[in-house]
């Protein structure tokens, strides 16, 4: 799409995508990277616009560039305008307990952060949470989501997969520690 740009640092074990998403007067910087590189100087390669930036969540490979940018938006905020783009922020708790994924209703995008990504989708962690982790699905089978633009591995992930990891977790009473969706998409789950 000509209005979303993935910045991506697929050098690296955890394969981040951050995106860029330009419209008439501003931009929104969704996530900032693990900082190993000067993700700002990639962002002015693409426009000069003034930049916002907002955390799908506070794990390092997203905000390691934060430091970088002046105006770091509110995840606690009910929505984001920019110019003919809102974008409603969506609490998804599971993966991390400040997850939130970003819905931009006109265009029908659904930006993931961890919440939804081709690869082993984290939910074994320390503070994952697996029933949060459901109902957040839940929530998003609710909505017309015609495109993910997941944060790390590929710019691309099925729509359809929200179901199937779904009723994956719903139906299953003994889970294993790796459950596989796909070809490219498991869940790593607590034991």
């Amino acid at each position: 799409n000509k209005n979303v740009w993935g910045i991506a640092e697929f050098k690296h074990f955890e394969e981040v995508i951050s995106y860029l998403v330009v419209d008439n007067k501003k931009a929104l910087l969704i996530d900032t990277g693990l900082g190993l590189e000067d993700i700002r100087q990639e962002v002015e390669k693409i426009t000069t616009l003034p930049v916002s930036v907002i955390n799908t969540h506070g794990h390092f490979d997203h905000v390691g560039g934060n430091g970088l940018f002046e105006n770091i938006l509110d995840p606690d905020a009910k929505s984001i305008k920019l110019d003919s783009m809102e974008f409603l922020i969506i609490k998804t708790p599971g993966h991390s307990p400040d997850s939130i994924c970003l819905y931009e209703k006109k265009e029908n995008w659904l930006f993931s952060g961890d919440t939804l990504y081709p690869g082993p989708i984290y939910l074994h962690m320390e503070d994952s949470n697996l029933p949060e982790y459901i109902k957040s699905l839940e929530a998003l089978l609710k909505m017309p989501i015609g495109e993910i633009f997941p944060s790390h591995n590929d710019f691309y992930f099925p729509v359809s997969n929200i179901a199937k990891i779904y009723k994956l977790l719903k139906n299953k009473t003994r889970l294993k520690r790796e459950e596989k969706v796909d070809d490219e998409t498991s869940l790593l789950l607590k034991m």
